[in-house]
């Protein structure tokens, strides 16, 4: 699971996707109770994102703006708990 807390910069990002190591789009699952949708971003809202599944071999979390991007974050995601990204 991965969830994007943009702390005291909530406009500096209203999506997120995860990248793999050749920079290649991942998998993200959001769970809404029993249905899971899959997405290659997902929205951040108010400066955080809801915490989603991702697939372990995302390696850089990408913040988007109104379509362009904005950052790069390395992220390590273990298959235990939330990964927590934050620029």
């Amino acid at each position: 699971m991965v969830q994007v807390d943009l702390g005291d910069r909530p406009d500096m990002a209203d999506e997120f996707s995860i990248v793999d190591d050749s920079g290649g789009p991942t998998l993200l699952l959001h769970f809404s109770g029993p249905v899971m949708l899959p997405a290659q971003r997902e929205p951040i809202v108010a400066g955080r994102s809801e915490a989603v599944a991702a697939e372990e071999k995302g390696r850089m979390a990408v913040l988007w703006r109104k379509g362009e991007e904005v950052a790069r974050v390395p992220v390590r995601l273990s298959g235990e708990g939330v990964t927590i990204v934050r620029p």
